[in-house]
């Protein structure tokens, strides 16, 4: 009986060996996203080059010449043109160049797509940095998961299921298609309900930050609209179209809103080929002649002659406000463009400033512009400015960098203008199969020595690319939305000469610290010191007004040198003066 069924056993394992040897040489039965695997990063570094500002598109001057219809386009990946070769393939740059043939004064359209950029963000993006630009126009594109705000998804039915049984093309002729379809239904039901719901929590989150962000467009007589790209099954693109209620509720929220909604689902559905309209059977992203679709129902759809004609934008003033001690607010305004010390100050940490006005969290975001100090041309580096409340030491900078050598990092101790004052965190990112994995790198050691930071590290795999969160030095002022400052806080340089080798180490300062820099690995986050210029980390730090404690694993010597980095109040002295360069309220 035993020997019946291991017999039994071995000749079914045999059976399916067999059957998956034959469906691998003949391509049959594959789990349908293997056979597309997108290679994100291979693609990007091929065809992807960022402007200064981070956008795939050519530079813009913010000052522009009165002559021109300029549009600023938001959106994510599908605006972008994500697995899209050539820029000029997305749709932004179509309709630039359809625009320009139709119409007499030379048009603009500003691709400030990003993949992954939610409406939040969207709306953030255009009051901080498109207004900025002077647009005549704002045109929003979507599709049609972009109004499920949560971000609710419903996993694989099998997601139990060990990934290298999933992968086989056997499991996939009996069971893997199943799920799929399954996990696919419901993933679409959950959607459709989202456009038939009234009471939707997503929609009515989605529609307030829409509005939020039309309003702001009137506020300086700037048109708005929306783009709507079709709903669309990569995999079974010519089937009927089943989600009219997602391009019906986008028509009733336009005629509701005043807004102009640009839909080519007509232009989309009469197309013979949907298969084209798709970068593969696995990504529904657009391909360039789908964008072409898009451009030319904005072209039938908007009257643009009627609206130059009509329209009349507020231009804004763009003035100087002078700051001393003795200030105490910077009064009305729309938006601040930059701060700068005066001649007197410019030794010392530069300046950055936190605007509450366009900032909801307790982040700020701005995108670092000098290119001589970008390492990494699809990938934008950034700034991360805190309000002074959550007590962080400087500010941190986002910052992407490309393997030179493996198991070490080589990083100037100064970029864009801000001394470097530590390491936050590193993440490593690696490609297996086509796919972008990360791992949080532990520094062996870091060194600053020669104006650099060696960073060395044991190498688990062959990374394609680091995303380094860096702690600069800065001094830094919080404005509130009515203009009101705040406080004012800078970071301090902490040096105690060690007189007694110990491994509990007790520092005075001349002025009171709130926090100091600390570094995390991935799962826990660490104070850290330089002894000697030599990264190392510390057991624990208590903080007591002007006194630090430090505990230490080892001791540290007689004779060596700490060096760590604080934040602390800052007062603008006598003659101290600084220039904030901001956009007049308008009236």
């Amino acid at each position: 009986m035993k020997k019946k069924i291991l017999l039994s056993l071995f000749s079914s394992f045999f059976t399916i060996l067999i059957l998956e040897i034959f469906f691998t040489a003949t391509n049959s039965f594959g789990d349908i996203n293997a056979t597309y695997r997108r290679r994100d990063l291979v693609w990007q570094e091929n065809f992807v080059k960022l402007n200064s500002a981070g956008y795939r598109d050519k530079e813009y001057s913010k000052d522009r010449n009165e002559d021109t219809f300029r549009i600023y386009s938001l959106g994510d990946s599908y605006t972008f043109g994500w697995l899209v070769d050539y820029p000029q393939d997305s749709y932004p740059k179509i309709l630039e160049k359809k625009l320009n043939k139709k119409l007499s004064k030379k048009v603009e359209v500003i691709n400030a797509g990003t993949p992954g950029l939610s409406i939040t963000e969207e709306v953030t993006r255009f009051k901080t940095e498109g207004i900025q630009y002077h647009p005549d126009m704002v045109l929003l594109a979507l599709n049609d998961d972009e109004a499920l705000v949560s971000r609710t998804y419903f996993k694989r039915k099998d997601h139990f299921i060990p990934e290298f049984i999933r992968e086989l093309r056997v499991y996939n002729l009996f069971f893997g298609l199943i799920f799929t379809n399954i996990s696919e239904k419901q993933n679409h039901n959950f959607l459709s309900n989202l456009y038939i719901d009234k009471n939707s929590k997503d929609w009515r989150e989605f529609e307030k930050n829409v509005l939020l962000l039309k309003k702001e467009a009137d506020r300086y007589g700037i048109g708005f609209g929306i783009i709507v790209y079709p709903h669309i099954h990569p995999s079974q693109p010519n089937n009927n179209y089943d989600l009219h209620e997602y391009n019906k509720k986008f028509e009733q929220f336009g005629n509701k809103n005043n807004i102009i909604i640009i839909d080519p689902l007509e232009r989309f559905i009469n197309y013979s080929s949907k298969e084209k309209l798709v970068v593969n059977p696995a990504d529904p992203h657009p391909t360039g002649e789908m964008n072409k679709l898009v451009a030319e129902e904005f072209v039938r759809v908007f009257n643009y002659e009627n609206f130059i004609k009509n329209y009349q934008r507020l231009i804004p003033k763009i003035s100087d406000i002078n700051i001393n001690k003795d200030t105490s607010s910077i009064g009305k305004y729309n938006f601040i463009r930059s701060i700068k010390a005066d001649s007197e100050s410019k030794n010392n940490f530069p300046w950055i400033y936190f605007e509450e006005k366009n900032n909801d969290s307790y982040i700020q975001e701005i995108p670092l512009t000098d290119l001589k100090f970008r390492n990494v041309n699809y990938a934008i580096d950034k700034m991360q400015i805190f309000k002074n409340e959550l007590n962080t030491v400087g500010a941190d900078i986002l910052y992407y960098l490309k393997p030179q050598k493996k198991g070490e990092i080589l990083l100037p101790d100064e970029l864009y203008g801000y001394p470097v004052i530590g390491i936050n965190n590193i993440y490593a990112i690696y490609v297996v199969k086509g796919n972008n994995f990360g791992d949080y790198i532990q520094p062996q050691n870091i060194i600053h020595k020669n104006n650099k930071y060696l960073i060395s590290f044991k190498a688990g795999e062959n990374y394609s690319l680091y995303k380094l969160n860096i702690k600069v030095g800065v001094r830094k002022i919080d404005i509130d939305k009515y203009g009101k400052i705040k406080n004012t806080r800078k970071t301090v340089l902490i040096t105690k000469k060690i007189d007694k080798s110990s491994k509990n180490i007790e520092i005075l300062c001349p002025q009171n610290i709130f926090a100091i820099s600390d570094f995390f690995d991935g799962e826990k986050r660490f104070p850290y010191v330089f002894v000697d210029n030599n990264f190392k980390i510390a057991e624990t730090a208590k903080i007591d007004g002007n006194k630090i404690l430090l505990t230490f694993k080892e001791a540290i010597k007689k004779g060596q040198e700490i060096i760590l980095y604080g934040v602390s109040d800052y007062k603008l002295s006598e003659n101290e003066q600084l220039i904030i360069e901001a956009e007049e309220k308008n009236n």
